[in-house]
């Protein structure tokens, strides 16, 4: 079933389903951590064709292949790592105060910085936090794994198969 505003949920996983107010579940109400918005895949495949008059090892039985994958992030739960409510359930999220995507462009070594630190703040004491569950979206995906085939035919019924693949993110 395709729901335009994605999968929500109150628990995506029974395991680990620890709600930040277990007085309020209907606080839990979120996205759900598989909802992923938009996913894109496709494959390719090219035969090259036999060339006359060229070595018989550079000759027919080439091919180049490529998986190409593309996805939008999934859905991130920001807790506050500590315990402003005195509830003990361990699952406080923080304060939303900003806006979590500015800035976010720079690289800091050799990570990225998706989120901007500044846009959260701990909650007052008493208080779960304002954030949602999952309500923030993680950074997407981008793949295109490309391959190289080369089959050598050593008689009618034997052949050897080369391949060669490279990945890249």
């Amino acid at each position: 079933m395709f729901t335009p505003t994605g999968t929500i949920d109150d628990a995506s996983d029974a395991r680990s389903a620890l709600a930040a107010n277990s007085y309020n579940l209907h606080s839990e109400r979120g996205n759900a951590i598989f909802d992923i918005r938009h996913n894109f895949v496709a494959y390719a495949d090219y035969a090259f064709p036999a060339v006359p008059r060229v070595p018989r090892v550079l000759g027919p039985g080439w091919q180049l292949n490529a998986l190409l994958t593309a996805q939008t992030g999934s859905p991130v739960n920001i807790t506050a790592g500590t315990n402003p409510s005195g509830s003990a359930d361990g699952t406080d999220r923080v304060d939303l105060r900003g806006d979590p995507f500015a800035l976010t462009a720079a690289k800091s070594g050799t990570s990225v910085v998706y989120l901007n630190k500044a846009a959260f703040a701990a909650p007052a004491a008493g208080t779960y936090g304002n954030l949602g569950r999952n309500a923030i979206y993680g950074p997407g995906f981008f793949a295109i794994d490309p391959s190289l085939f080369k089959t050598f035919r050593l008689s009618e019924r034997v052949s050897l198969h080369f391949a060669r693949k490279c990945s890249t993110s």
